[in-house]
């Protein structure tokens, strides 16, 4: 544990120089793996060698990108880092001055000494006896800022772990991966593996998975996401489930059935049966037939061959789960060039979401958090526009609900639905945070070579799912919570955030974002960095609207003459890696 007159030392330079040369190695490997895409052995080869040598090559391409990758994004932990070194460095000499000010001392393990001692009175409660002097906050300051301290030493020791692994890397996957060709992936897999023997195939070997087998990579992390979404809509067409649940909705929708008529009776009870093996009820039954068509209108197909031969669209489909009996369907839809968008953004949802209103919408309209995401892409549009250095940069977004939110009608865990689903309790969360830290991992795992900014983001319950997610992967460089209970811890090091990269933003009247249920109100950790959610005027005059209740975070102004909410300004500054535009003043 660092000491304060060692905080008193502390200087960035040193991770900045680290920083520029791990740049300059990046470069070299990036050079080695263009290089060895360059090459083309097509004719010059026959047989099961050609092949061998096709996996092999591909494979130390994907291995090169993958160094490149590593370099690049320690280098940039190494420059957030350098930052916050230096801001740790003078907040600790700004407290030394203060401290020599009020004769009080700092010593070396953050305590304060010559704070005077409040003596219990027993009269009546006044502002001055419940106010800290000036000496109280000095030493409160200092505890703060020693736990910065022990924080960020936390936060680096994994990104040197981290660097550590580049000997993994650059010895290659497994053999057993690269060349084990057409054949269904072992699903003990990472997501680097899974994208180790994808990125080893051919592109005739991955159109025959992709026509063929769909199911074996449509939600399988570590798969580049445009295959991915292909192969889902792919699936999303002949899809049986939905085929079965349609047909049992149809008839019963259909048909008649009378109180006399013993036959039909016997036949509504067989279909009801029938559909709980998809659904809980027949409301729960329609919203997966609704969703399904709408997201038919959204991803439509001509034919699978012709579908795995055309360009990306705006729009993919990167998890697609009809999720068997139960009431709600999982998915995530992405929007944007998200493999080789410079700064990408995934956003979870809280209570209440479900794939049909939330993502899909209907054949004509998208789900409101599609929408959202659609309004905050556009904000970062607007502002690496604005910056002619990173005009020509792409900011990408997902609306990920790969796991279950609890509905208002769970909240009390009732013995008709037991306690697993309620929201009282962090089960959902705890089931869907594994999943969301191996995706973030696949989208690191399939980007484009270099790092990239990613932000991990989530809403309400959302945001507990989010923040134990981030405390199970290194691949973010940003965390927001909006609206949030509660993200499971109160630390930097557990999300693996560098110091002055976890945001909260947090509207007036927003009674969920008050309640700390599930740990400390994050508006209330120091160490999280608070973004204003309120109305307020640029500088240049550029006027934004401000935010209220739980649920206006992402949402289009009210007023059209408006060109963002003041939240919305905020979070599309930080998902560019801009950090927060306006601080929360309060």
């Amino acid at each position: 544990m660092a000491s304060f007159s060692d905080l008193l030392l502390w200087k960035g330079r040193l991770l900045r120089e680290a920083a520029s040369e791990l740049h300059a190695k990046a470069l070299k490997y990036d050079y080695v793996r263009e290089q060895l895409e360059s090459i083309n052995s097509d004719g010059e080869l026959e047989g099961a060698f050609a092949t061998a040598e096709i996996h092999s090559r591909n494979a130390l391409a994907d291995d090169a990108a993958d160094i490149v990758t590593l370099y690049e994004k320690v280098a940039n932990r190494f420059r957030d880092a350098a930052a916050e070194v230096d801001s740790i460095c003078s907040d600790a000499y700004a407290l030394k001055d203060e401290a020599a000010s009020y004769d009080v001392t700092i010593n070396e393990d953050g305590t304060v000494s010559g704070i005077p001692v409040r003596w219990w009175d027993p009269g009546p409660v006044t502002l001055e006896k419940i106010t800290p002097t000036a000496q109280e906050e000095i030493g409160s300051q200092v505890h703060q800022l020693m736990q910065r301290a022990e924080q960020l030493l936390q936060v680096l020791k994994g990104v040197y772990e981290e660097l550590a692994g580049t000997e993994k890397l650059a010895t290659g996957a497994d053999t057993s991966i690269i060349q084990a060709g057409v054949s269904k992936p072992d699903p003990s897999w990472t997501p680097h593996e899974v994208n180790d023997w994808w990125t080893a195939l051919t592109p005739a070997e991955q159109r025959e998975i992709g026509l063929n087998h769909p199911e074996w990579i449509g939600n399988l992390d570590g798969i580049p996401l445009d295959c991915r979404s292909k192969a889902n809509t792919i699936r999303l067409w002949s899809d049986p489930d939905y085929e079965a649940l349609r047909a049992v909705v149809d008839e019963l929708d259909l048909r008649d059935y009378v109180e006399d008529n013993p036959r039909d009776r016997e036949r509504a009870i067989e279909l009801w049966e029938t559909l709980k093996k998809y659904a809980p009820d027949g409301h729960a039954a329609a919203d997966k037939v609704f969703t399904v068509e709408a997201l038919r209108a959204h991803f439509p197909m001509e034919s699978p061959q012709a579908l795995w031969d055309s360009p990306p669209g705006q729009y993919s489909l990167l998890v697609y789960d009809f999720n068997g009996s139960s009431e709600h369907m999982r998915g995530a839809i992405g929007v944007g060039d998200i493999d080789h968008a410079e700064n990408v953004v995934t956003f979870t949802p809280g209570m209440t979401s479900n794939v049909l209103e939330n993502l899909a919408g209907t054949p004509t309209s998208w789900g409101y958090d599609v929408q959202n995401m659609n309004t905050v892409l556009r904000e970062a549009s607007v502002q690496l526009r604005s910056n002619p250095a990173r005009a020509s940069e792409e900011a990408a977004g997902v609306v990920w609900l790969d796991y279950e939110p609890p509905d208002m009608n769970e909240l009390l865990p009732l013995p008709t639905r037991g306690a697993v689903r309620s929201p009282l309790t962090t089960n959902m969360a705890d089931d869907g945070a594994p999943r969301l830290s191996v995706f973030l991992d696949g989208l690191e795992a399939t980007h484009a070579a270099g790092d990239f900014n990613l932000t991990n983001m989530g809403h309400s319950f959302g945001s507990l799912t989010a923040g134990l997610a981030a405390q199970e992967t290194t691949a973010p460089d940003n965390t927001i919570f909006i609206g949030s209970p509660g993200v499971g811890t109160i630390s930097n090091a557990e999300l693996n955030m560098i110091g002055g990269h976890t945001f909260v933003g947090e509207a007036d009247g927003d009674a969920v974002a008050d309640l700390g249920w599930y740990s400390l109100d994050p508006d209330r950790v120091p160490v999280f960095e608070n973004f204003s959610t309120d109305a307020t005027t640029d500088a240049d005059g550029t006027r934004y609207e401000g935010s209220e209740g739980h649920s206006e975070y992402l949402t289009k102004p009210k007023n059209p003459t408006i060109r963002s909410t003041t939240s919305v300004h905020n979070i599309a500054s930080i998902i560019i890696g801009e950090g927060m535009a306006i601080p929360d003043k309060d």
